[in-house]
């Protein structure tokens, strides 16, 4: 065997990097997606926990004013109201890491909303677009009790 023989040539090594490379992002893109997933059906989870939470109050208190201000993270949690994967000190938090916030509707909002005190939000705050309409169809469509009046994606 001849010097010259011996080893690989620098395309040769190039071209096992590069295949390498698009193997590693391919993976990395599986991966991604899978996490997405995962919080989507983590926070479809928080969604209906939430709901279970805010229904249970709303048999013992009789209307929702006690979510004016949810801010008071304190009284939502002596309520048994967000899961315990929410509560990051002083704020709630979904899967994707974003605020959460809990009220009843303001009696300035009758006209949108219905009698305030048959009403209340859930604001999930910088949620992904995508992950925003999947909640939307996966969260509520399939359970006829959610009863979700409207979505927002992006603006005030």
């Amino acid at each position: 065997m001849s010097k010259e023989e011996q080893g690989s040539t620098l395309i040769e090594m190039i071209g096992v990097i590069a295949v390498i490379g698009v193997l590693a992002s391919s993976t990395w893109l599986l991966i991604d997606s899978a996490m997405d997933k995962h919080r989507i059906s983590v926070a479809v989870a928080q969604l209906h926990s939430l709901q279970k939470g805010i229904t249970r109050y709303y048999a013992s208190a009789g209307n929702y004013d006690g979510l004016k201000n949810s801010g008071e993270i304190q009284k939502l949690i002596d309520n048994h109201i967000p899961p315990k994967n929410m509560i990051f000190g002083t704020t709630l938090r979904h899967s994707f890491g974003g605020t959460v916030i809990i009220q009843n509707v303001s009696y300035s909002d009758i006209t949108t909303y219905g009698n305030a005190s048959d009403s209340f939000t859930i604001q999930f705050n910088a949620l992904p677009k995508k992950a925003c309409a999947e909640l939307a169809s996966i969260a509520w469509l399939e359970h006829d009790s959610a009863n979700l009046m409207s979505i927002q994606i992006g603006g005030n």
